[in-house]
């Protein structure tokens, strides 16, 4: 459901930057970027996940961290 761009508390969630919560996990927030279009925000969290790799001409998989997408808030 669209809101107001103006995040209530200042909520990182609608404001472009990066932070790291309580438990240590990053985050970043890009807001208005062209692939999300205007008004809107995609927030990202450092995340655990499993990549698909090539060695030596073997295909395996390994986990790697990334920052992965989180969720994406709309604003009117």
């Amino acid at each position: 459901m669209p809101t107001a761009q103006a995040a209530p508390n200042d909520a990182p969630l609608g404001i472009t930057g990066s932070w790291t919560d309580a438990s240590g996990r990053a985050w970043r927030t890009e807001c208005d970027p062209a692939l999300t279009g205007r008004n809107g925000c995609r927030t990202y969290a450092e995340a655990d996940v499993i990549a698909a790799v090539t060695v030596n001409g073997v295909r395996g998989y390994r986990w790697e961290t990334r920052m992965a997408l989180n969720n994406i808030v709309r604003f009117r």
